[in-house]
């Protein structure tokens, strides 16, 4: 599955969560990848607390997705695939 977010765009936390949940992770053992807390990944989860986009990078890393960031001609694109897909 590949992502495209225009710059303009916000993550949906609920994202973060559902591709947790499909790994079959708690959130003890996210934060325990990420090196934070589990009320951290909560607070994130549920949207309750902005998020720096290093932080967003982290996460969706260590739940196997990658993202892809450049510069079209009016607008970011950036890209997320997970790491569990093929290269096509």
């Amino acid at each position: 599955m590949t992502l495209q977010i225009k710059e303009d765009m916000l993550i949906n936390t609920q994202f973060i969560r559902k591709l947790r949940m499909d790994r079959g992770w708690t959130q003890r053992e996210l934060a325990d990848a990420c090196d934070m807390s589990r009320q951290q990944i909560g607070y994130i989860e549920r949207g309750e607390t902005g998020t720096h986009w290093s932080t967003l990078l982290v996460i969706l890393q260590r739940l196997g997705w990658s993202i892809r960031i450049e510069k079209e001609a009016q607008y970011e694109v950036y890209e997320m695939r997970s790491h569990d897909e093929g290269v096509r």
